[in-house]
């Protein structure tokens, strides 16, 4: 038993389907299991086009949702809690991701990730029996874990913030006068009031006469609002009558009106400097390779992409990949990967003593025949062969998948085709998947869109992020997947990079650009920023032309001058 129940089809109410919380005996309490399933039921939803809206209730008498299970947590190690966030964030991802509308119908105690739930709705119809409240500073918990993330945009700052600091709670009537719930109900009526509602969206849902041409994460533009005053008649929604996507922000954290996200407190950096931009530069003297990637290593950034094993007619700049992981001197704290094309260069890397390999497929059919010579799903069946043998041989193995945002041969790359390609890996084993923007093509909402479809299919997979910043949206992109909590991505000491089979593609965000924005921001990196630049000012000594970091050109905005 997950504890969610899903019922697609409700006599007298096609289109209409129903998720609930089936877990009484806890007042709904959501642990993994069931955050799990959640998300899972989300997923499917979104791709079901005889579904029109949904109807989100909980089972029992005492509770809607009292957030999460803390009793489980209690229970957790700290690398449990860490590796259960993103399950939580995956469910409730995958309801705001929904397309079709969903009604929250609320009774009982509706506290803390159960707020959350409803907030997450386009509407919520209470019965007089509900309790809202978002209690997290009363127990000793961080704003922001709970429903406080969402409680801007239906109460405004100042509301908002009085809910948030003070933990107080809501009863049906206060919640309906502040805006909180859109309309309040005799006890008992809330879940067939919602389903009758619901009923009359499904018959003129916008959605319901278009085809699903795009994922569920499409959703983060769609979400189309309407109210009706408290006691007021029902009414359907004007058809096609759009708003801007929801905010995740809430008040601040500090007074400075900061976000309040699932922005995560520290990131991972992967240093690919030394091979993705190295090998869009002309060719590097081996010791010269050697020396930058030493230098990177006293930084204090803990992942560094070395070398990559390919062909030397295909990509000379990477022919000595072999002498340069030979003369380097590694420091013990810092992670040395190195990435292949195909099995016969995963091999070498394995040969070289490589613990950590990352293999490349393109979701773009047409690049990846430039890059490797064949389509998609063949490097996909043998990416399958390189996870099997990577681990039999003690390593991980991380898949790129490139082109994730755009391909300079097909245009647009469907999200649907890239996250089949993700969903190809996973299925094969991949330790983590990687998203590439090749060609500098991704926009913060294109990065929403993926990154929130990758959350609700693959919630336990790890993500990291590789942008490009040929069009200059590399940071801001950046900062899209923060406040959707990816907590990995790559960067390139100066900027270097590019991709040989990308014209046009130059440019990965530059390491110490992302350190400087992310640092100010309260985000940990481990980096040394100073140093940092001085490994840039190096790497454009070796390869004898400007590179194209500004915090290299002007330093820190720490940094002054002598009046």
């Amino acid at each position: 038993m997950d504890g969610v129940i899903v019922r697609e089809r409700i006599a007298g109410h096609p289109g209409v389907a129903e998720i609930m919380l089936d877990r009484a005996e806890a007042m709904n309490a959501i642990n993994t299991a069931m955050a799990l399933r959640l998300a899972q039921a989300c997923a499917e939803l979104a791709t079901d086009r005889q579904v029109r809206a949904v109807v989100l209730y909980g089972t029992g008498e005492r509770a809607f949702c009292v957030g999460a299970d803390l009793k489980e947590r209690n229970r957790m190690s700290d690398a449990d809690f860490l590796r259960q966030r993103p399950v939580f964030r995956a469910a409730f991802g995958g309801l705001l991701a929904l397309p079709q509308p969903v009604i929250a119908a609320v009774h009982g105690y509706a506290l803390g990730g159960g707020c959350e739930l409803a907030l997450s709705c386009d509407m919520i119809v209470a019965d007089e029996t509900a309790v809202f409240g978002l209690p997290e500073t009363t127990v000793g918990l961080v704003p922001g874990g709970g429903g406080t993330q969402l409680a801007l945009r239906r109460l405004g700052p100042g509301r908002a913030a009085d809910l948030v600091l003070s933990g107080r709670r809501v009863d049906a009537g206060e919640a309906a006068r502040i805006g909180l719930a859109d309309r309040v109900v005799p006890p008992g009526t809330a879940c067939p009031e919602a389903i009758e509602l619901a009923g009359r969206m499904a018959a003129g849902s916008p959605v319901a006469g278009q085809p699903f041409a795009r994922g569920p994460a499409s959703a983060w533009r769609r979400r189309w609002r309407w109210r009706t005053r408290p006691g007021a008649p029902p009414r359907c929604p004007p058809t096609g009558a759009r708003a801007s996507p929801p905010s995740t922000r809430s008040a601040s954290r500090n007074g400075q009106g900061s976000d309040m996200s699932d922005m995560p407190a520290r990131i991972s950096l992967r240093e690919v400097g030394p091979r993705d931009g190295l090998q869009n530069e002309d060719p590097v003297p081996t010791p010269a390779k050697i020396a930058l990637i030493d230098r990177l290593g006293h930084t204090g950034v803990s992942r560094i992409e070395a070398v990559s094993f390919v062909r030397a007619d295909a990509i000379p700049q990477m022919a000595d990949a072999d002498e340069v992981w030979a003369g380097v001197a590694r420091v013990p704290t810092v992670r040395y990967s190195a990435l292949a094309p195909n099995l016969r260069g995963a091999r070498r890397a394995l040969d070289a003593g490589f613990t950590e390999v990352e293999v490349v497929v393109s979701a773009s059919d047409t690049h990846n025949r430039k890059n490797v010579n064949r389509s998609t799903e063949q490097s996909l069946d043998e990416i399958a062969v390189v996870i099997d043998e990577a681990h039999q041989r003690g390593a991980t193995c991380q898949v790129i998948v490139s082109t994730a945002w755009g391909c300079p041969y097909e245009g647009d790359v469907p999200v649907d085709r890239v996250l089949w390609a993700a969903g190809r890996a996973v299925a094969d084993g991949a330790d983590s998947v990687s998203f590439g923007d090749t060609t500098g093509m991704a926009t913060p909402r294109r990065v929403r869109d993926l990154v929130g479809g990758f959350r609700s299919r693959f919630p336990g997979t790890p993500l990291n992020l590789h942008f490009h910043n040929t069009r200059g949206t590399g940071l801001a992109n950046v900062l899209a997947a923060l406040e959707l909590g990816v907590d990995d991505f790559d960067a390139s000491v100066g900027g270097l990079g590019g991709c040989p089979y990308a014209p046009g593609a130059t440019g990965n965000i530059a390491t110490e650009e992302l350190v400087h924005m992310v640092e100010d921001m309260g985000v940990a990196t481990g980096v040394d920023l100073d140093a940092m630049i001085d490994a840039a000012a190096e790497a454009e000594r070796i390869v004898g032309r400007e590179l194209p970091s500004q915090v290299l050109r002007a330093g820190p905005r720490t940094r002054t001058i002598p009046a």
